[in-house]
């Protein structure tokens, strides 16, 4: 059964990209423009700022959160999956500035495998990823339920790694797929020789592991997130579809 990819929000993160985040965003709005999408600004402090407020007054179903600080990509996806999950959403979708989308039908598709064979997350694998059947953050579908029972996604060059491996350790279904007929990474292209395969550890690990949920520089991600809500709670002064978050340092 065809699977309605209404069910799924999207997130996207720009940090100094504008003419990358604009493209983007104008090709995925084109292909989904029911779908809810949040432009997260990670401190640009440029004219890419300005650009992702812009997209999200052009585009409906689009808002801008705006960051007074960088705080990092993974922390801004832990952030997302948080207001998406306190929205409602299950599914979020992830996808880069760089990804230049081709072809829609794939949120369908994602989606069906997803309810199918109940996995945890499913996308495009980068190959510097050691070689682990990882999700990459440039084009990914994750459940949010399952997200929940994991370590967050994290500060650092790759901050899905530490998520997917404890996934894999869990049991937890992780899907490759060959993104080339939807879409192309800019930075480093796609892999044409992965092909669409199911991978999921044996056994499983009930306990969950510590972390640093902040990393460096201690940013109080929790602190957006209330800072979030309590926006949507009170009511919008400015516009409906801009957020305005002050980073905070924990302690």
């Amino acid at each position: 059964m065809t699977q309605d990819a209404r069910q799924i929000a999207a997130v996207t993160f720009n940090y100094k990209t504008p003419d990358l985040i604009q493209q983007a965003v104008k090709w995925f709005k084109r292909l989904y423009p029911r779908n809810p999408l949040m432009i997260i600004d990670d401190g640009s402090r440029d004219g890419s700022t300005e650009t992702a407020l812009d997209l999200a007054g052009d585009y409906p179903a689009t808002e801008a959160v705006i960051l007074d600080q960088n705080i990092g990509q993974g922390r801004c996806f832990h952030f997302a999956t948080q207001v998406m999950g306190y929205r409602g959403y299950r599914y979020v979708f992830f996808f880069d500035s760089d990804i230049v989308f081709r072809a829609g039908g794939f949120l369908e598709v994602l989606l069906e495998w997803m309810v199918q064979d109940r996995l945890y997350a499913i996308g495009w694998h980068h190959p510097c990823d050691r070689g682990n059947p990882i999700v990459c953050t440039a084009f990914a579908l994750l459940d949010l339920d399952q997200y929940n029972q994991l370590p967050p996604y994290t500060h650092g060059p790759n901050p899905s790694v530490p998520n997917m491996e404890a996934a894999l350790r869990r049991g937890m279904g992780i899907q490759i797929v060959d993104i080339d007929g939807w879409a192309y990474h800019i930075t480093s292209g796609t892999s044409g020789s992965l092909p669409r395969q199911y991978f999921s550890a044996p056994g499983g690990d009930s306990t969950r592991e510590p972390w640093d949920q902040c990393g460096p520089g201690q940013v109080d991600v929790n602190a957006l997130i209330d800072q979030y809500k309590k926006i949507e709670e009170q009511g919008v002064t400015v516009s409906s579809h801009l957020r305005f978050l002050t980073v905070k340092q924990d302690g």
